[in-house]
């Protein structure tokens, strides 16, 4: 495969596509599948969700702002003579604002500002109207269950949802890749095949009028033309399954291009497979699989899952522990201005601290969920080493694959040259009158089914190198 279609695949659009009829390249058969195919267009979305979740955790540590107001009033009746009246007016009228935002270490802080005016004309009440300034700051901190945790280990958790999402978009777009090249190549030798067939039975019939011609001179039997008429059906029978072949493979291709079945498609390969003088070495294929292979690092991820698991449940095993603080800061006046300035410059100060434990006397459910969660998380580390094994396994058959290619297309390229040679002779046999037409006929078949063998190794040696990148992780590097 052609270094440039290998890029392509990075694209995630393209301006110019084969359209359906004309010449259609392997690059623009890639290009065509990164944007249309179904499958990746849906693996596209998750990757939109994953950002989307990964935004929203972040939102749990943005500061919230809140603001309130309220005003009220009432009489009451009273039974003080001083009060000059049956019943005491008041009103009041308050407004507050706070910030409030979660701790990366799993507690909480808070800033409040408020202040309540209020007025009476009752006797007991040293002014008509008085004013209350406050601002107080207030935290919480737990020491043992849910330190360090909740919304942080929330957020972790979403960033390593990103990066599972980017693995599986790498893993899906190298295989895409290859999807596409091997259902090119597929439809590039169904239509190989087409031909050879359609020219099976045009030399069949030929050699059958031949033999018919010599029939009627007296050189040939009735047994040589039903011969040769078994070979003509045998050909007809092996075009319609070629003709059905090629429908398959051009209906194959569609899909994976995003081409709806229902339209159909005249998809016209032009590219000839090129194999690249690249040989891998094993140990360099293992280390860079080991770094970057996509399955790999999945199953790497899957781990670290099942350790932060259970952790989580671990710490939800643990008591109930906080320390709780609060300063504050308060001051009042007849009028709004002065206590407003007495905040500022000379404050009645408060403060709190305390300490609250909660322990259950019981903790079997709690218990339970962290042995659970070790046991998973056993589980994913022997699942890691299989994966480990697994994809040793898989670079060595890669490499086994790539040299078994390379020695049968030096195979099929020598019976090519020997069924060209044999192609000649036959025909050089036939000019000088020692030969047989249907000699040369035997030939011919020979030289083209050497001709599609060597097709169809090409395409094998040149899949089998890229599935070796793949497995090493750099198919899409290349």
């Amino acid at each position: 495969m052609q270094v440039t279609v290998l890029r392509v695949a990075m694209l995630l659009f393209c301006v110019t596509f084969a359209l359906a009829g004309e010449p259609l390249t392997l690059e623009d058969a890639v290009a065509r599948a990164m944007r249309d195919n179904l499958e990746l267009a849906s693996q596209r979305h998750e990757n939109f969700i994953a950002d989307l979740d990964l935004q929203e955790a972040r939102a749990s540590f943005d500061p919230r702002v809140t603001a309130s107001a309220r005003t009220g009033g009432s009489r009451t009746p009273t039974n003080n003579l001083n009060d000059g009246g049956d019943v005491v007016t008041s009103s009041s009228g308050s407004w507050s604002t706070g910030l409030s935002t979660s701790l990366p270490t799993g507690g909480s802080a808070s800033v409040n500002l408020s202040e309540t005016t209020s007025s009476s004309d009752s006797a007991n009440a040293a002014a008509a109207q008085f004013t209350t300034d406050n601002l107080s700051v207030n935290a919480s901190q737990p020491l043992l269950r849910g330190a360090f945790f909740g919304d942080l280990s929330s957020l972790r958790d979403a960033h390593l949802r990103v990066v599972e999402q980017d693995l599986q978009w790498r893993d899906q777009v190298e295989q895409l890749t290859l999807d596409v090249g091997d259902a090119y190549w597929g439809l590039v030798s169904a239509r190989q095949g087409r031909e050879l067939a359609d020219r099976a039975v045009e030399l069949a019939e030929r050699q059958l009028a031949e033999t018919e011609e010599r029939q009627s001179a007296g050189f040939a039997g009735s047994g040589d033309v039903l011969q040769v008429q078994i070979t003509v059906g045998q050909a007809r029978r092996e075009q319609v399954n070629a003709i059905t072949r090629l429908e398959g493979a051009e209906a194959s291709l569609a899909r994976i291009l995003g081409i709806p079945q229902r339209e159909g498609a005249d998809l016209d390969p032009v590219d000839s497979p090129l194999v690249s003088d690249q040989k891998p070495e094993r140990d360099a294929l293992l280390d860079s699989a080991l770094a970057h292979n996509a399955g790999f690092l999945l199953a790497g991820l899957q781990h670290e899952r099942s350790v932060r698991s259970a952790k989580r449940a671990r710490n939800a095993a643990l008591p109930d522990l906080s320390v709780d603080g609060n300063a504050g800061w308060s001051a009042g006046d007849e009028t709004a201005g002065t206590a407003r300035a007495n905040l500022t410059g000379a404050p009645s100060p408060s403060w709190g601290l305390g300490v609250s434990v909660s322990l259950p006397l019981l903790m079997r459910d709690t218990q339970a969920q962290y042995g659970v969660a070790k046991l998973r998380q056993d589980q994913a580390e022997l699942s890691l080493k299989a994966a480990e094994q697994d994809l040793i396994l898989e670079v060595d058959g890669a490499m086994r694959k790539v040299v078994s290619d390379r020695a049968n297309l030096e195979v099929a390229k020598q019976t090519l040259e020997h069924a060209t040679l044999s192609l000649e002779a036959q025909r050089e046999l036939l000019s000088e009158g020692r030969g047989s037409t249907r000699d040369v006929v035997d030939a011919l078949e020979s030289l083209r089914a050497a001709e599609a063998t060597k097709l169809e190794a090409e395409i094998s040696c040149q899949g089998s190198l890229m599935r070796a990148f793949q497995v090493s992780g750099t198919l899409l590097d290349l």
